[in-house]
């Protein structure tokens, strides 16, 4: 959102208000003041974005003959541009996937566990072609 306000430096008269996303201000369309006559102008602009924002961490662990760990948990930015919670294991010594994916308002939209193996348990694979 932008907020603007423009006044005249001697008397205070609005000279111009908006809350329009396309603001456009001509000082010389608003003067002289209709007011006192004046010709300076005192104002500001206000600009407000909502941001939303996520940690992620990603940890992954070897052993000493090379067998990895990843674990991820954390936010997760959909293609909406909503953020989910996501925690997820992949354990490739115990051969296991689990990996749990929650909504904002509380909604699980995943919640699977078994083995690594299982291609079902990891969603969409790539696309060919």
């Amino acid at each position: 959102m932008i907020y603007a306000q423009f006044f005249c430096a001697g008397c205070g008269h609005l000279l111009f208000e908006s809350k329009e996303e396309n603001l456009r201000f001509v000082a010389k369309e608003h003067l002289p003041c209709p007011s006192c006559g004046g010709r300076d102008i005192r104002g500001g602009v206000l600009a407000e974005e909502k941001v939303a924002h996520f940690d992620q961490l990603s940890i992954k662990a070897k052993d000493a003959s090379g067998v990895t760990v990843k674990m991820k948990i954390g936010g997760s930015l959909s293609k909406d541009g909503t953020v989910a919670s996501v925690e997820q294991v992949v354990d490739k010594r115990s051969r296991t996937y689990k990996k749990k994916v929650t909504l904002a308002d509380g909604t699980v939209v995943k919640d699977v566990e078994g083995p690594l193996e299982d291609q079902s348990l990891h969603g969409h694979g790539k696309k060919s072609g």
